[in-house]
Protein backbone atom coordinates (compact mmCIF):
# COMPACT_ATOMS: atom_id res chain seq x y z
CA UNK A 1 0.00 0.00 0.00
CA UNK A 2 1.28 3.12 -0.66
CA UNK A 3 1.86 6.27 1.70
CA UNK A 4 -1.15 8.23 -0.13
CA UNK A 5 -3.60 5.39 0.91
CA UNK A 6 -2.43 5.02 4.11
CA UNK A 7 -4.80 6.66 7.02
CA UNK A 8 -3.17 8.60 9.45
CA UNK A 9 -3.22 5.93 11.99
CA UNK A 10 -2.06 3.39 9.40
CA UNK A 11 1.39 6.02 9.14
CA UNK A 12 1.75 6.35 13.05
CA UNK A 13 1.92 2.31 13.27
CA UNK A 14 4.24 2.04 10.30
CA UNK A 15 6.49 4.64 11.36
CA UNK A 16 6.94 3.25 14.80
CA UNK A 17 7.48 -0.47 13.56
CA UNK A 18 10.46 1.23 11.52
CA UNK A 19 11.79 2.86 15.05
CA UNK A 20 11.39 -1.04 16.56
CA UNK A 21 13.00 -2.36 13.99
CA UNK A 22 16.19 0.00 14.27
CA UNK A 23 16.64 0.21 17.83
CA UNK A 24 15.28 3.47 18.57
CA UNK A 25 12.49 3.00 20.39
CA UNK A 26 12.94 2.47 24.14
CA UNK A 27 10.99 -1.12 25.38
CA UNK A 28 7.87 -0.14 27.30
CA UNK A 29 7.90 -1.36 31.08
CA UNK A 30 5.88 -4.56 32.00
CA UNK A 31 3.43 -4.19 34.29
CA UNK A 32 5.31 -5.90 37.02
CA UNK A 33 8.44 -3.41 36.26
CA UNK A 34 5.95 -0.47 36.74
CA UNK A 35 4.58 -1.93 40.11
CA UNK A 36 8.12 -2.77 41.36
CA UNK A 37 8.94 0.97 41.09
CA UNK A 38 5.85 2.66 42.20
CA UNK A 39 6.13 0.52 44.95
CA UNK A 40 9.55 1.11 45.73
CA UNK A 41 9.30 4.67 45.49
CA UNK A 42 6.74 4.43 47.56
CA UNK A 43 8.19 2.88 50.55
CA UNK A 44 11.47 5.09 50.26
CA UNK A 45 9.36 8.13 51.00
CA UNK A 46 7.29 5.93 53.76
CA UNK A 47 3.85 6.27 51.73
CA UNK A 48 1.33 3.45 51.15
CA UNK A 49 -0.20 3.14 47.71
CA UNK A 50 -3.91 3.70 47.35
CA UNK A 51 -5.09 1.88 44.43
CA UNK A 52 -5.31 4.77 42.57
CA UNK A 53 -1.78 5.78 42.81
CA UNK A 54 -1.08 2.11 41.14
CA UNK A 55 -3.21 2.42 38.48
CA UNK A 56 -1.81 6.22 37.55
CA UNK A 57 1.75 4.49 37.70
CA UNK A 58 0.60 1.58 34.96
CA UNK A 59 -1.79 4.11 33.04
CA UNK A 60 -0.88 7.21 33.22
CA UNK A 61 -3.00 10.18 34.71
CA UNK A 62 -5.60 9.50 31.64
CA UNK A 63 -6.77 6.48 33.81
CA UNK A 64 -10.26 7.63 33.99
CA UNK A 65 -10.37 8.47 30.21
CA UNK A 66 -11.95 5.87 28.44
CA UNK A 67 -13.71 7.82 25.45
CA UNK A 68 -12.72 5.63 22.77
CA UNK A 69 -14.81 4.69 20.08
CA UNK A 70 -17.16 1.59 19.84
CA UNK A 71 -16.00 -0.10 17.08
CA UNK A 72 -16.39 -3.49 16.74
CA UNK A 73 -13.41 -5.06 16.60
CA UNK A 74 -11.58 -7.94 13.88
CA UNK A 75 -13.14 -11.69 14.60
CA UNK A 76 -9.98 -12.42 15.77
CA UNK A 77 -9.28 -9.76 18.29
CA UNK A 78 -13.44 -9.80 19.29
CA UNK A 79 -12.62 -13.45 20.41
CA UNK A 80 -9.43 -12.74 22.53
CA UNK A 81 -11.06 -9.63 23.94
CA UNK A 82 -14.18 -11.81 24.88
CA UNK A 83 -12.29 -14.61 26.68
CA UNK A 84 -10.27 -12.19 28.38
CA UNK A 85 -13.38 -10.17 29.62
CA UNK A 86 -14.37 -13.48 31.21
CA UNK A 87 -11.44 -14.56 32.84
CA UNK A 88 -11.82 -10.55 34.17
CA UNK A 89 -15.21 -11.21 35.72
CA UNK A 90 -14.23 -14.85 36.90
CA UNK A 91 -11.32 -13.01 38.40
CA UNK A 92 -13.53 -10.26 40.10
CA UNK A 93 -16.31 -12.75 41.41
CA UNK A 94 -13.21 -14.87 43.42
CA UNK A 95 -11.88 -11.73 45.13
CA UNK A 96 -15.25 -10.64 46.11
CA UNK A 97 -14.89 -13.59 48.21
CA UNK A 98 -11.37 -13.51 49.53
CA UNK A 99 -11.51 -9.99 50.16
CA UNK A 100 -13.85 -10.43 53.43
CA UNK A 101 -11.01 -12.37 54.89
CA UNK A 102 -13.14 -15.41 54.93
CA UNK A 103 -10.61 -17.76 55.18
CA UNK A 104 -8.41 -16.40 57.32
CA UNK A 105 -11.51 -15.54 60.16
CA UNK A 106 -12.55 -19.33 59.46
CA UNK A 107 -8.68 -20.46 60.32
CA UNK A 108 -8.27 -18.11 63.38
CA UNK A 109 -11.45 -18.99 64.50
CA UNK A 110 -10.89 -23.26 64.14
CA UNK A 111 -7.26 -22.11 66.13
CA UNK A 112 -9.21 -21.13 69.09
CA UNK A 113 -11.02 -24.06 69.03
CA UNK A 114 -8.72 -26.34 69.34
CA UNK A 115 -6.22 -24.35 71.53
CA UNK A 116 -9.05 -24.70 74.00
CA UNK A 117 -9.79 -28.21 73.45
CA UNK A 118 -6.31 -29.35 74.35
CA UNK A 119 -6.97 -29.79 77.95
CA UNK A 120 -9.60 -32.21 77.30
CA UNK A 121 -7.39 -33.96 74.61
CA UNK A 122 -4.72 -34.24 77.25
CA UNK A 123 -6.82 -34.85 80.14
CA UNK A 124 -8.51 -38.18 78.26
CA UNK A 125 -5.24 -39.42 77.36
CA UNK A 126 -4.35 -39.41 80.37
CA UNK A 127 -7.41 -41.34 81.92
CA UNK A 128 -6.76 -44.26 79.15
CA UNK A 129 -3.11 -44.61 80.96
CA UNK A 130 -0.37 -42.86 79.50
CA UNK A 131 1.73 -41.94 81.95
CA UNK A 132 4.72 -39.15 79.85
CA UNK A 133 5.17 -36.02 78.20
CA UNK A 134 4.47 -34.58 81.50
CA UNK A 135 5.58 -31.01 79.42
CA UNK A 136 2.40 -31.10 77.09
CA UNK A 137 0.25 -29.88 80.56
CA UNK A 138 2.63 -27.43 80.78
CA UNK A 139 2.97 -26.01 77.01
CA UNK A 140 -0.99 -26.09 76.85
CA UNK A 141 -1.03 -23.24 79.74
CA UNK A 142 1.71 -21.49 78.01
CA UNK A 143 -0.46 -21.95 74.30
CA UNK A 144 -3.64 -20.86 76.25
CA UNK A 145 -1.85 -18.03 77.68
CA UNK A 146 -0.85 -16.83 74.36
CA UNK A 147 -3.93 -17.42 72.85
CA UNK A 148 -5.63 -14.61 75.20
CA UNK A 149 -2.92 -12.04 74.31
CA UNK A 150 -3.41 -12.09 70.45
CA UNK A 151 -6.90 -13.71 69.84
CA UNK A 152 -8.57 -10.30 69.89
CA UNK A 153 -6.31 -8.20 68.07
CA UNK A 154 -6.26 -10.97 65.53
CA UNK A 155 -10.03 -10.46 64.69
CA UNK A 156 -9.37 -6.71 65.03
CA UNK A 157 -7.09 -7.12 62.22
CA UNK A 158 -9.44 -9.23 60.18
CA UNK A 159 -12.13 -6.79 60.64
CA UNK A 160 -9.89 -3.53 59.82
CA UNK A 161 -7.94 -5.05 56.68
CA UNK A 162 -11.25 -6.30 54.98
CA UNK A 163 -13.07 -2.75 55.58
CA UNK A 164 -10.25 -1.41 53.58
CA UNK A 165 -10.32 -3.82 50.76
CA UNK A 166 -13.69 -3.40 50.48
CA UNK A 167 -13.31 -0.33 49.68
CA UNK A 168 -10.61 -0.81 47.20
CA UNK A 169 -13.10 -3.48 45.91
CA UNK A 170 -15.68 -1.47 45.26
CA UNK A 171 -13.65 1.06 42.61
CA UNK A 172 -12.41 -2.20 41.12
CA UNK A 173 -16.08 -3.25 40.40
CA UNK A 174 -16.90 -0.02 38.62
CA UNK A 175 -13.93 -0.74 36.09
CA UNK A 176 -15.42 -4.15 35.81
CA UNK A 177 -18.73 -3.03 35.21
CA UNK A 178 -17.72 -0.64 32.65
CA UNK A 179 -15.55 -3.06 31.08
CA UNK A 180 -18.91 -5.56 30.95
CA UNK A 181 -20.61 -2.68 29.57
CA UNK A 182 -18.84 -1.56 27.03
CA UNK A 183 -19.18 -4.42 24.99
CA UNK A 184 -16.54 -6.27 22.44
CA UNK A 185 -15.15 -2.82 21.09
CA UNK A 186 -12.02 -1.04 21.04
CA UNK A 187 -13.57 0.78 24.17
CA UNK A 188 -13.71 -2.18 25.93
CA UNK A 189 -9.82 -3.04 24.82
CA UNK A 190 -8.60 0.11 26.67
CA UNK A 191 -10.19 -0.41 29.89
CA UNK A 192 -9.48 -4.23 29.54
CA UNK A 193 -5.68 -3.72 30.94
CA UNK A 194 -6.71 -1.15 33.20
CA UNK A 195 -9.20 -3.37 35.13
CA UNK A 196 -6.84 -6.49 34.81
CA UNK A 197 -4.24 -3.99 36.33
CA UNK A 198 -6.68 -2.63 39.42
CA UNK A 199 -7.38 -6.88 39.86
CA UNK A 200 -4.18 -7.78 40.14
CA UNK A 201 -3.32 -4.98 42.84
CA UNK A 202 -6.10 -5.45 44.94
CA UNK A 203 -5.40 -9.41 44.97
CA UNK A 204 -1.40 -8.19 45.89
CA UNK A 205 -3.14 -6.69 48.97
CA UNK A 206 -5.51 -9.19 50.19
CA UNK A 207 -2.19 -11.55 49.92
CA UNK A 208 -0.21 -9.25 52.13
CA UNK A 209 -2.80 -8.86 54.33
CA UNK A 210 -3.56 -12.42 54.73
CA UNK A 211 0.02 -13.12 54.88
CA UNK A 212 0.64 -9.94 57.98
CA UNK A 213 -1.98 -11.38 59.84
CA UNK A 214 -1.07 -14.85 59.83
CA UNK A 215 2.33 -13.78 60.83
CA UNK A 216 0.81 -12.78 63.85
CA UNK A 217 -0.04 -16.35 64.90
CA UNK A 218 2.30 -18.91 63.05
CA UNK A 219 4.53 -19.30 66.08
CA UNK A 220 0.97 -20.60 68.10
CA UNK A 221 -0.41 -22.64 65.13
CA UNK A 222 2.74 -24.27 65.14
CA UNK A 223 3.05 -25.46 68.33
CA UNK A 224 -1.14 -26.66 68.78
CA UNK A 225 -0.63 -28.77 65.15
CA UNK A 226 2.76 -30.45 66.98
CA UNK A 227 0.89 -30.96 70.24
CA UNK A 228 -2.37 -32.50 68.52
CA UNK A 229 0.57 -34.49 66.44
CA UNK A 230 1.81 -35.86 70.08
CA UNK A 231 -1.77 -36.28 70.95
CA UNK A 232 -2.77 -38.39 68.04
CA UNK A 233 0.21 -40.73 68.46
CA UNK A 234 -0.09 -40.94 72.29
CA UNK A 235 -3.59 -42.31 71.70
CA UNK A 236 -2.41 -44.93 68.76
CA UNK A 237 0.30 -45.70 71.70
CA UNK A 238 -2.52 -46.67 74.29
CA UNK A 239 -4.68 -48.27 71.03
CA UNK A 240 -1.67 -50.63 70.82
CA UNK A 241 -1.29 -51.62 74.49
CA UNK A 242 -4.99 -52.59 74.58
CA UNK A 243 -4.80 -54.75 71.63
CA UNK A 244 -1.52 -56.36 72.59
CA UNK A 245 -2.01 -59.64 72.96
CA UNK A 246 0.24 -60.00 76.35
CA UNK A 247 -0.50 -58.28 79.68
CA UNK A 248 1.12 -55.38 81.03
CA UNK A 249 2.56 -55.49 85.21
CA UNK A 250 0.52 -53.73 87.74
CA UNK A 251 2.88 -50.29 87.62
CA UNK A 252 3.92 -51.01 84.21
CA UNK A 253 3.55 -47.76 82.28
CA UNK A 254 4.07 -48.13 78.08
CA UNK A 255 6.70 -45.43 77.21
CA UNK A 256 6.70 -45.63 73.23
CA UNK A 257 5.80 -48.20 70.63
CA UNK A 258 6.61 -48.44 66.58
CA UNK A 259 5.56 -50.77 63.83
CA UNK A 260 8.47 -52.80 63.79
CA UNK A 261 10.51 -55.72 61.71
CA UNK A 262 12.82 -57.99 63.72
CA UNK A 263 15.87 -59.03 61.87
CA UNK A 264 16.27 -62.58 63.38
CA UNK A 265 18.24 -63.92 60.15
CA UNK A 266 15.41 -65.69 58.72
CA UNK A 267 12.15 -65.05 58.31
CA UNK A 268 12.04 -61.19 59.41
CA UNK A 269 8.59 -61.17 61.36
CA UNK A 270 6.69 -57.80 61.38
CA UNK A 271 4.64 -56.82 64.15
CA UNK A 272 5.42 -53.86 67.42
CA UNK A 273 8.09 -52.80 69.74
CA UNK A 274 7.28 -51.91 72.84
CA UNK A 275 8.93 -49.53 75.18
CA UNK A 276 8.13 -49.65 78.66
CA UNK A 277 9.66 -48.87 82.23
CA UNK A 278 9.98 -52.81 82.83
CA UNK A 279 10.43 -53.92 79.52
CA UNK A 280 11.28 -54.06 75.81
CA UNK A 281 9.14 -56.59 73.72
CA UNK A 282 8.36 -57.44 70.74
CA UNK A 283 4.83 -58.70 69.57
CA UNK A 284 4.14 -60.41 66.03
CA UNK A 285 1.53 -59.04 64.41
CA UNK A 286 0.87 -59.59 60.62
CA UNK A 287 -0.72 -62.13 58.54
CA UNK A 288 1.69 -65.61 57.77
CA UNK A 289 1.38 -68.48 55.57
CA UNK A 290 0.44 -66.47 52.81
CA UNK A 291 0.84 -68.36 49.43
CA UNK A 292 3.37 -66.50 46.22
CA UNK A 293 3.27 -63.57 49.74
CA UNK A 294 0.00 -62.58 48.67
CA UNK A 295 -3.27 -65.15 48.90
CA UNK A 296 -4.72 -66.45 51.94
CA UNK A 297 -2.70 -66.42 55.40
CA UNK A 298 -3.69 -66.22 58.92
CA UNK A 299 -3.20 -63.66 61.26
CA UNK A 300 -0.36 -64.08 63.81
CA UNK A 301 -0.09 -62.10 67.03
CA UNK A 302 2.17 -62.55 70.11
CA UNK A 303 5.26 -61.97 71.90
CA UNK A 304 8.60 -63.66 70.30
CA UNK A 305 10.76 -61.92 72.64
CA UNK A 306 10.66 -59.73 75.72
CA UNK A 307 13.89 -58.15 77.80
CA UNK A 308 14.04 -56.52 81.36
CA UNK A 309 15.09 -52.64 80.67
CA UNK A 310 18.26 -52.95 82.87
CA UNK A 311 19.54 -55.91 80.77
CA UNK A 312 20.12 -53.05 77.51
CA UNK A 313 23.90 -52.12 77.61
CA UNK A 314 23.23 -50.31 74.65
CA UNK A 315 21.02 -49.07 71.76
CA UNK A 316 22.51 -48.08 68.35
CA UNK A 317 20.72 -46.50 65.70
CA UNK A 318 22.37 -46.70 61.49
CA UNK A 319 20.74 -46.55 58.71
CA UNK A 320 21.00 -49.32 55.55
CA UNK A 321 19.34 -50.46 52.44
CA UNK A 322 18.89 -48.19 49.90
CA UNK A 323 19.71 -44.66 49.97
CA UNK A 324 19.99 -45.65 53.69
CA UNK A 325 16.03 -45.98 53.77
CA UNK A 326 15.71 -48.68 56.98
CA UNK A 327 15.77 -47.30 59.99
CA UNK A 328 18.05 -50.22 62.40
CA UNK A 329 18.43 -50.23 65.76
CA UNK A 330 20.63 -52.80 67.40
CA UNK A 331 20.23 -53.43 71.08
CA UNK A 332 23.02 -54.99 73.07
CA UNK A 333 21.77 -57.23 76.08
CA UNK A 334 23.67 -58.54 79.13
CA UNK A 335 22.58 -61.41 82.07
CA UNK A 336 19.01 -61.88 82.02
CA UNK A 337 17.80 -60.76 78.45
CA UNK A 338 16.69 -63.83 75.51
CA UNK A 339 19.81 -62.66 73.36
CA UNK A 340 22.98 -60.91 73.40
CA UNK A 341 22.07 -58.78 70.81
CA UNK A 342 18.97 -58.16 68.76
CA UNK A 343 18.51 -55.47 65.55
CA UNK A 344 14.91 -54.20 64.66
CA UNK A 345 13.84 -51.96 62.32
CA UNK A 346 11.39 -49.35 63.44
CA UNK A 347 8.76 -48.47 60.52
CA UNK A 348 6.03 -45.74 60.21
CA UNK A 349 8.34 -42.92 59.63
CA UNK A 350 10.04 -43.45 62.99
CA UNK A 351 14.10 -42.56 62.83
CA UNK A 352 16.04 -44.98 64.39
CA UNK A 353 18.22 -42.26 66.39
CA UNK A 354 15.24 -41.28 67.96
CA UNK A 355 14.03 -44.80 69.42
CA UNK A 356 17.73 -45.39 70.26
CA UNK A 357 18.00 -42.53 72.73
CA UNK A 358 15.08 -43.39 74.06
CA UNK A 359 15.50 -46.57 75.02
CA UNK A 360 19.00 -45.27 77.02
CA UNK A 361 16.71 -42.78 78.79
CA UNK A 362 14.31 -45.55 79.76
CA UNK A 363 17.34 -47.83 80.44
CA UNK A 364 18.96 -45.58 83.00
CA UNK A 365 15.76 -44.06 84.59
CA UNK A 366 16.21 -40.50 82.71
CA UNK A 367 12.79 -41.10 81.23
CA UNK A 368 11.07 -40.73 84.80
CA UNK A 369 11.21 -37.17 84.78
CA UNK A 370 8.73 -37.12 82.35
CA UNK A 371 5.90 -38.81 84.42
CA UNK A 372 2.63 -36.82 84.28
CA UNK A 373 0.73 -39.77 86.37
CA UNK A 374 2.92 -40.67 89.42
CA UNK A 375 2.78 -44.82 90.45
CA UNK A 376 0.57 -45.33 93.45
CA UNK A 377 2.28 -45.77 96.38
CA UNK A 378 0.31 -48.55 97.95
CA UNK A 379 0.79 -50.24 94.78
CA UNK A 380 4.33 -50.47 94.92
CA UNK A 381 4.44 -51.22 98.59
CA UNK A 382 2.52 -53.88 97.85
CA UNK A 383 4.34 -55.19 94.39
CA UNK A 384 7.65 -54.76 96.54
CA UNK A 385 6.10 -56.73 99.65
CA UNK A 386 4.08 -59.50 96.88
CA UNK A 387 5.78 -63.25 96.80
CA UNK A 388 7.82 -63.94 93.87
CA UNK A 389 8.06 -67.88 94.59
CA UNK A 390 5.24 -70.75 95.73
CA UNK A 391 4.78 -70.97 98.91
CA UNK A 392 3.63 -74.70 98.38
CA UNK A 393 6.07 -75.84 95.91
CA UNK A 394 8.75 -73.04 95.37
CA UNK A 395 7.67 -72.49 91.53
CA UNK A 396 8.01 -68.86 90.51
CA UNK A 397 5.36 -66.82 90.37
CA UNK A 398 3.72 -65.33 86.82
CA UNK A 399 4.23 -61.39 87.08
CA UNK A 400 1.12 -59.64 88.47
CA UNK A 401 -0.49 -57.45 85.94
CA UNK A 402 -2.73 -54.07 86.60
CA UNK A 403 -5.51 -54.63 89.33
CA UNK A 404 -5.08 -58.30 90.38
CA UNK A 405 -5.12 -59.23 93.45
CA UNK A 406 -4.37 -63.26 93.63
CA UNK A 407 -1.83 -65.11 91.22
CA UNK A 408 -2.29 -68.49 90.72
CA UNK A 409 0.94 -70.98 90.24
CA UNK A 410 1.05 -72.52 87.23
CA UNK A 411 3.07 -75.25 88.87
CA UNK A 412 0.71 -76.72 91.39
CA UNK A 413 -1.70 -74.86 91.13
CA UNK A 414 -2.27 -72.84 94.43
CA UNK A 415 -3.28 -69.46 94.66
CA UNK A 416 -1.38 -66.64 96.30
CA UNK A 417 -3.01 -63.78 97.73
CA UNK A 418 -1.19 -60.49 97.57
Amino acid sequence: MSDENMTLAEKLRAKKAEKEAAGEVEKPMTLAEKLRAKKEAAEAEGKPMTLAERLRAQHGDDAEDDDDDGDELPEEEATELESAVGEAESKFKALIRKVKLTDLASNITQLGNDTTELPAQIEAVRDRGYAYRSYLEYKVDVLEEQWKDVDEDLKNWVENESAELEDELEQVERLVERLTGAGITARAQRLLGRTQSALEVLEEKIEAAEEHIEDQYESIQREVNNTKRQLTEMNWIMDMREEASFDFGAAESVFLVAKAEWDDGKDKPDGLIFLTNHRLVFEQKEKTGKRFGMFGGKETQGILWEAPIDTVEDSIASNKGLLGGKDMVTLKLGAGAPYAEIVVEVKGGVASKFWAKQIKRMATGNAEDERAIEPDPELIERLQNAPTDCQVCGGKLPKIVAGQSEVECMYCGAVVRI
